[in-house]
């Protein structure tokens, strides 16, 4: 029994550290679970759609009404992956209006933000804030130029935003039915180092105990 309590001691200790390497969250808007025209909304934060959809996989992102998943992608083109995006769309303003949705990253997000997007006829923004709901610091914003005309495709091309600190929030604004993302692809911070601290504390502390109670 001490020795199996041990080994669990010692996989805890395992799990931690190889969680320890910062990962990539990748948002690809590709689920079966996902549906043309439903708002993301908790999918990512392994809860439903909007419409219910789910669970999703547990990513700890959420997003507002305003980012719904698209799939009738067939005229796309360029370098998004079928058959889902997101798409800026409002219900209530009118095709081409600037409105903006809100992605936020429970864990926060380091380093850069690389994704596709496709603006049509009007360009779009992406602004990077270190608080949740876009709010605290501003860290980083990047223009996301027009990529093809109103009377064409949606063409998608690759882009990224580098930035320095922690951000909780992501803000794309942009043509109401006009901007599309996709491929999100979020570096994810080490955790604390004390987290992994304790759980060697744990294992040296279980091993010191099982020593004590043999020599008794």
């Amino acid at each position: 029994m001490r020795l199996r309590v041990l080994g669990l001691l010692a996989s805890w200790v395992l799990v931690a550290v190889g969680q320890a390497a910062a990962g990539q969250i990748d948002l690809t808007f590709d689920q079966p679970a996902l549906d043309n025209n439903d708002p993301i909304y908790n999918f990512y934060n392994g809860g439903d759609t909007y419409l219910g959809k789910g669970p999703g996989p547990n990513y700890g992102v959420s997003f507002d009404l305003f980012a719904r998943v698209f799939t009738q992608t067939s005229g796309l083109t360029g370098t998004f992956t079928a058959p889902g995006i997101m798409e800026l769309y409002s219900d209530n303003a009118r095709e081409g209006q600037g409105i903006s949705t809100t992605m936020n990253v429970a864990g926060g997000f380091t380093t850069q933000v690389l994704f596709d997007y496709a603006a049509i006829d009007s360009a779009g923004q992406l602004s990077l804030y270190s608080g949740l709901n876009g709010t605290g610091t501003l860290l980083a914003s990047l223009a996301l130029d027009v990529t093809s005309p109103i009377t064409g495709p949606g063409t998608f091309v690759a882009d990224s935003l580098s930035f320095s600190g922690v951000a909780y929030s992501a803000v794309w604004a942009g043509g109401n039915k006009q901007l599309g993302v996709d491929d999100i692809m979020l570096t994810v911070p080490e955790p604390s180092t004390w987290v992994l601290m304790l759980s060697g504390s744990a294992f040296l502390c279980g091993a010191a105990a099982y020593r004590r109670r043999r020599a008794a």
